[in-house]
């Protein structure tokens, strides 16, 4: 059967770049990116179509400009979200779009459920999945005091909320060693307008290595999980501003993540896609759970280099054909975005694997793909490779 429809992309970042392309190798479409500007990602590119909205973050404007694609092309359009405010918002306006757009997101009472931190934790809790020794900390606090030794990890526990506050120094995650410097950081955070609560948690051991990104998908039509991709991160990039951001994952299985995803998603009644970061605690031989986000995550092409293109999950749910499950270890790969010399010299335990798996072709780069080749993406892929280097001379890499 031929399938008529249009991928609707919002962002211009390396993950709108990957969910196209994921469309592109699956069904050879082209995707429309919305975005403020075209940005080095999706410039230039052979499928997708940028639209350009300077003030798409104003809702009203938002919905103009999908209202106008509805009128253009009547077809039937699956609309994503690359980042946390575009997904809410596209929760948000659903109400306002037509027919023809297909949203694969759940309602805003369940993804605010399982994506604010605090009440992810409540859930863990009940369900006996690991994650960090943590302390709720309310605006109104008082004095600030914790049941775990320095280090802690000091984060928001909305993120959509504190993407919206501007203060200097802001990181997405804090490292801290003393009272006095999570005071100074905690008075910062609240008095930039962000009123949310702020997550502080115990610090988990352990170098980039000991950290790992899975992703899940849980069908819209029949419930049931199809599919758990699992990657054992490499590295991370070190910029403040993009902490947590992996810039080279492995494939990885882990039985006992798969049981406690289906736990977590079915207790949410969470549908799509979910992406969830994780940490080995050496002292209990356990991965540890940071966090949902209710979207696929920047890194979504290390799916697609795992044997579990992404689109296909989208597109049969909206034509509601059978989706296969695969809960099991896909195919071996190395998801990078940096250059290989970089990436030895930063690694330690998987330095002999990622030399096999150079040799033997096992390399899924987002921005290398034969299909969308020509000077200014050969040359775009390689500058971002290699930037790197200088991200990691300015920056002390991130142990966390």
């Amino acid at each position: 059967m031929q399938k008529n429809f249009i991928p609707v992309i919002l962002g211009g970042n390396l993950g709108s770049y990957s969910i196209a392309r994921s469309f592109h190798e699956a069904y050879q479409v082209k995707s429309m990116v919305i975005c403020t500007a075209t940005t080095g990602p999706i410039k230039k590119s052979k499928f997708i179509i940028p639209i350009e909205v300077p003030d798409m973050k104003d809702p009203k404007i938002l919905i103009q400009t999908l209202e106008d694609l509805e009128k253009k092309y009547p077809t039937m359009k699956i609309l994503i979200g690359s980042g946390d405010w575009h997904v809410e918002t596209i929760i948000d306006i659903r109400d306002s779009l037509g027919d023809s757009y297909m949203i694969p997101y759940v309602s805003k009472e369940t993804f605010t459920k399982g994506t604010t931190k605090d009440s992810f934790y409540n859930l863990c809790e009940s369900l006996g999945v690991p994650y960090p020794k943590t302390v709720i900390l309310h605006k109104d606090y008082e004095t600030l005091s914790l049941p775990f030794d320095y280090p802690i990890i000091i984060k928001p526990a909305d993120t959509p909320a504190y993407s919206k506050a501007h203060f200097p120094g802001k990181k997405k995650i804090y490292f801290v060693h003393s009272k006095e410097e999570a005071d100074r950081i905690i008075k910062a955070i609240f008095g930039s307008g962000y009123s949310e609560n702020i997550i502080i948690q115990e610090y988990i051991e352990g170098d980039n290595e000991s950290l790992g990104v899975v992703t899940c998908y849980r069908s819209f039509i029949d419930n049931e999980v199809k599919m758990i991709s699992f990657g054992h991160v490499l590295l991370e990039d070190p910029t403040p501003s993009a902490i947590g951001n992996h810039l080279a994952i492995i494939d990885a299985y882990d039985e006992q993540i798969c049981e406690n995803i289906k736990k977590i998603v079915e207790a949410l009644d969470f549908k799509g896609f979910s992406n969830f970061d994780v940490k080995y605690n050496v002292k209990t031989k356990q991965y540890v759970f940071f966090e949902l986000n209710g979207r696929l995550g920047r890194s979504n092409y290390y799916i697609t280099g795992n044997g579990f293109n992404p689109a296909p999950y989208y597109v049969k749910d909206l034509f509601k054909e059978p989706i296969d499950s695969n809960i099991a270890e896909g195919k071996p790969f190395l998801y990078t975005v940096v250059a290989k010399s970089l990436l030895k010299k930063r690694i330690s335990k998987f330095s002999t694997v990622v030399d096999e798996y150079y040799k033997k072709g096992y390399i899924a780069h987002p921005l290398v793909y034969k299909a969308d080749n020509g000077f200014y993406r050969f040359i775009y892929s390689r500058i971002s490779s290699f930037n790197y280097y200088k991200k990691f001379k300015n920056f002390k890499e991130n142990t966390f």
